[in-house]
């Protein structure tokens, strides 16, 4: 079943676009690892090392993002409003697993940035929404 899932995923996503998915990631979970240490609240470390990935994504994806038809103002603006969705449900998941379920920290974040990350990649990635690479 899940190669399934992951075949159209394979064929519309190269395997560069996804391992700087995964260098953001990275960051983005170092950016909250060092948030917490510094005694900042888990909302807020998850909400700003989700924005820092994104950030550091779009960098990473600048030039695939922008290889289009459309004027690069466009094709950030369709980014940013995009990935606004995938950072509020980001949010919204860890906030209700780690106040409502109860799930340490960790559990939570992965749980909701995996979910974020995989519906990005299910919905927003590929040619059709942004450009070839």
């Amino acid at each position: 079943m899940p190669s399934a899932i992951l075949a159209p995923l394979h064929s519309r996503i190269p395997a560069q676009v996804l391992a700087r998915g995964l260098a953001a990631a990275a960051l983005h979970g170092l950016a909250m690892a060092a948030l917490l240490q510094a005694g900042a609240h888990p909302w807020l470390a998850s909400g700003l090392g989700f924005a820092g990935g994104l950030a550091a994504n779009y960098g990473l994806q600048r030039g695939y993002l922008l290889r289009h038809h459309e004027p690069p103002g466009r094709a950030l603006s369709r980014y940013i409003a995009d990935t606004s969705v995938l950072w509020g449900l980001h949010l919204f998941l860890f906030g209700l697993l780690t106040s409502v379920a109860g799930t340490p920290v960790a559990g939570a974040q992965v749980a909701s940035s995996a979910l974020a990350a995989g519906l990005g990649l299910c919905f927003l990635a590929g040619p059709r929404r942004y450009g070839p690479v």
